[in-house]
């Protein structure tokens, strides 16, 4: 079989998904995206002979209809609807081939997704045979969208479950510290946690520390217990896992959130915004950490309050419980989920 995979931006974990589409289901993949991200610099390294890259800004639309023409894939994969050229493909070829349609976007009720709704069910379900998305509210905006149940795929991201498995520390002693990782940009509200953690620092002891892993537009925030690591690959996150103790994502806008995934498999007890998708399978209230409101600075310092007061025992079958629900969903079961709904064009 032979897939064409348009994307945005490819990241790190989502190639680990395609190389188990191409090694565990011998499928040839094409994918074409555009360069790296400068704020998630991923390094992207295969040795899979089936898997073959594209720069999506050296490819116009004739260049990728003659891919379509030459291969003759089985399915073409849209990877969102920014890119109206990957959108028109798909319109151009929709009688031709499996059409499927990935994003993530959350329902949420607003005015501007209502709008949506008229939009997507007049311009853009007539493209797509499927959806594919990575959980319950994103399945409602595709119900909403015109996609009937069964043309809905779930599960559509996974971490790169080998390698935060592999950080995975049945016991490790407590190091006081918090852990970020993500962009340093305005919706991951990083600026509030910042904040609430030096608030909350005399309540819980000046000896902890909030380590934070990535880059951005917003100037990072100056401060002895703030330690800032900058972008770290996902190989390289050995030494930052080791130092912390508990994953924070305070996001005010996150439609799943890879990191959450990443974190589970590594055994981190978690406080996470109620705005973060992947919640719904990777953090369960209380057993393996809290939710809290992300406009609620105090309702954040109190989660911190109460991780940082929790015994060793609690935090242990915290991380036992975290690295259990990061087996739910791998690179495995998102090959599986997609070739499950082709097979049945």
């Amino acid at each position: 079989m032979k897939f064409i995979i348009l994307y945005q931006e490819l990241a790190f974990y989502t190639l680990r998904c395609i190389e188990a589409l191409a090694s565990e289901f011998n499928v040839e993949v094409h994918i074409v995206s555009k360069p790296v991200n400068k704020e998630a610099p991923f390094e992207f390294e295969t040795n899979d002979k089936n898997i073959h890259f594209y720069n999506r800004e050296q490819t116009s639309l004739e260049q990728l209809q003659s891919l379509v023409d030459s291969l003759n894939p089985n399915l073409i994969f849209c990877a969102g609807w920014i890119d109206k050229d990957y959108v028109t493909l798909a319109k151009n070829n929709m009688n031709r081939y499996a059409t499927l349609l990935g994003f993530d976007n959350q329902w949420r009720g607003t005015p501007k997704q209502y709008l949506s709704i008229i939009y997507g069910r007049l311009f853009l379900k007539p493209k797509f045979d499927y959806a594919f998305v990575p959980g319950k509210k994103q399945q409602a905006f595709a119900l909403k969208l015109g996609f009937a149940n069964d043309k809905i795929i779930t599960g559509a991201y996974s971490a790169d479950i080998e390698t935060f498995n592999g950080y995975y520390q049945p016991s490790k002693p407590r190091n006081k510290a918090f852990l970020y990782v993500g962009r340093y940009v305005q919706q991951k509200n990083i600026e509030m946690l910042w904040q609430a953690f030096i608030e909350v620092l005399p309540e819980i002891g000046r000896d902890w520390k909030l380590i934070c892993a990535g880059t951005g537009d917003i100037a990072p925030m100056q401060h002895v217990n703030i330690i800032h690591k900058g972008f770290v690959q996902p190989k390289d996150f050995q030494s930052i896992l080791n130092e912390s103790d508990i994953y924070i994502l305070p996001s005010t806008f996150e439609p799943w959130g890879v990191s959450v995934h990443e974190m589970a498999c590594a055994g981190f007890p978690m406080i996470l915004s109620k705005e973060v998708g992947a919640s719904e399978v990777f953090l369960e209230e209380g057993k393996n950490g809290f939710l809290f409101n992300p406009n609620d600075k105090e309702a954040l310092k109190q989660k911190m309050k109460q991780m940082a007061a929790l015994n060793d025992a609690t935090l242990q079958l915290m991380r036992e419980q975290s690295h259990s629900f990061g087996q739910i969903i791998t690179p495995s079961t998102w090959a599986e989920q997609l070739m499950r709904a082709i097979g049945q064009h």
